[in-house]
């Protein structure tokens, strides 16, 4: 989407973008997007006619994502509480997120001193952080279901954007040229594997010892049996919520870090020096995060140049609004420009520069920018933020602590402009040489 940089998008607080039938608003400015997306207003969730026939299949919204209301609080409160029960954002998912780390330095290890390509190979890994609290499983490149279900997400993210402008007339009535039959199968695999596995759950319940998510989701339909907000359906599709939201985002980050680290020979060794003084070859934890400014401010500056997520998930007006002089009806889509509002020179002075001291203060302690949203922002900002920061700092931490990223010796270098735009920029595959690292 690289048309969200476009002078004629971002010239103004608000544009207005036409995509064949669709209309949508774009906000450029930061102080504008903290006051609507923060208004109960501005917290609807758009929903095209395709994703409403394949992902829904009684056409109503379920889950978490583009659900409403009192029924998306409920949801999201229920799923925040349970995960965190599960170990979410504590110390105890720290040794998950550790045994996934292992695997990728010993993959890695295993390609060391000759030309590696750099695949979708965190993927798996990054999942497997999240679908163990979910379902007390993990995904293996041995398992053909499970990797037919990480696949159907990359295409999923890259065909995001034409199934949701696309009238779904014309995606059925030219269905080769829209890969819109490609696009049911997407959804038709993640709506298998989600139901296997809620059965297998469902035969094996014990609600006095709960493993996981799904457990716990059914323990609580059980015992709300006239609550239609815990429906079976809003598990399966609060399952394939997080399948999307635990998997790309933070892979596709950690696919832009090694890079930028290749790239920027100086900051890696920058970053592994700190790691050095700091831990030495102890293996890190949350608790080092605030004693690794620099690797904090490295993290920072890829999210902010690689713009991962360039526009916010569409929100959708609740009831008539005015913004700025402008009357808006409601059902009214608008998104933020994350891309430019973390580019825009006013924010990030020499925006295009790769420098990730901007965010370290003059106390040389990782700085805070309220501009810097990787995540979104308001009330719909992304539940998983803790989750991904913390996956993805212990992630690059170990990786540069025992690896090296170095460019190729037979292929070209990795190269940012090459990328695929869609829901997510995620790089082109690329070619680095991996060697141990000596601290």
């Amino acid at each position: 989407m690289d048309w969200v940089l476009d002078k004629s998008i971002t010239q103004n607080k608000l544009a207005t973008v036409g995509i064949g039938p669709s209309v949508f608003f774009i906000i450029n400015d930061f102080e504008m997007a903290k006051e609507l997306f923060g208004k109960e207003e501005f917290s609807g969730r758009t929903l095209s006619e395709f994703v409403l026939t394949q992902k829904y299949v009684d056409g109503k919204r379920h889950g978490i994502l583009v659900t409403e209301g009192s029924h998306w609080t409920k949801v999201r409160r229920f799923g925040i509480r349970t995960l965190k029960d599960f170990g979410f954002g504590k110390q105890s998912l720290e040794e998950t997120i550790n045994i996934e780390v292992e695997e990728t330095v010993k993959k890695f290890l295993s390609v060391s001193g000759r030309d590696f390509c750099l695949s979708t190979d965190f993927n798996i890994p990054i999942i497997n952080i999240l679908w163990q609290l979910v379902a007390s499983t993990r995904f293996t490149e041995e398992d053909p279901e499970g990797q037919k279900m990480i696949e159907s997400v990359n295409k999923m993210f890259k065909c995001h954007m034409k199934m949701t402008m696309v009238p779904l007339k014309i995606l059925k009535m030219f269905p080769k040229l829209t890969e819109y039959d490609d696009n049911v199968e997407i959804y038709n695999v993640q709506k298998r594997f989600v139901s296997e596995q809620i059965e297998q759950h469902e035969a094996t319940l014990d609600s006095e010892h709960q493993r996981d998510y799904i457990d716990a989701f059914l323990n609580e339909m059980n015992a709300k049996e006239v609550d239609s907000n815990f429906s079976k359906l809003d598990l399966a599709t609060s399952m394939m919520d997080f399948i999307g939201a635990g998997t790309e985002t933070s892979s596709t980050t950690l696919k832009w870090i090694v890079l930028y680290l290749t790239l920027h020979q100086d900051v890696q060794d920058k970053c592994r020096q700190e790691i050095s003084q700091v831990l030495a070859t102890s293996r890190c934890t949350m608790a080092d995060m605030v004693n690794l400014p620099f690797v904090q401010a490295t993290i920072s500056e890829v999210q902010r140049l690689a713009q991962v997520v360039p526009l916010s998930l569409a929100h959708r007006t609740l009831s008539p609004t005015q913004v700025d002089g402008f009357k808006f009806p409601a059902g009214s889509a608008f998104f933020v420009n994350l891309s430019f509002i973390m580019k825009d020179p006013n924010n990030f002075p020499m925006p295009e520069v790769f420098d990730p001291a901007r965010f370290i203060g003059e106390n040389a302690k990782y700085c805070k920018n309220e501009r810097f949203i990787p995540f979104g922002i308001g009330k719909r900002y992304c539940m998983g933020e803790l989750l991904a920061r913390n996956e993805v700092f212990l992630f690059t931490v170990n990786l540069v602590q025992r690896l090296q990223f170095l460019p190729p010796v037979n292929n070209l270098a990795p190269d940012p402009a090459n990328y695929h735009a869609g829901l997510t920029n995620v790089p082109d595959d690329f070619y680095i040489k991996i060697v141990p690292a000596m601290l």
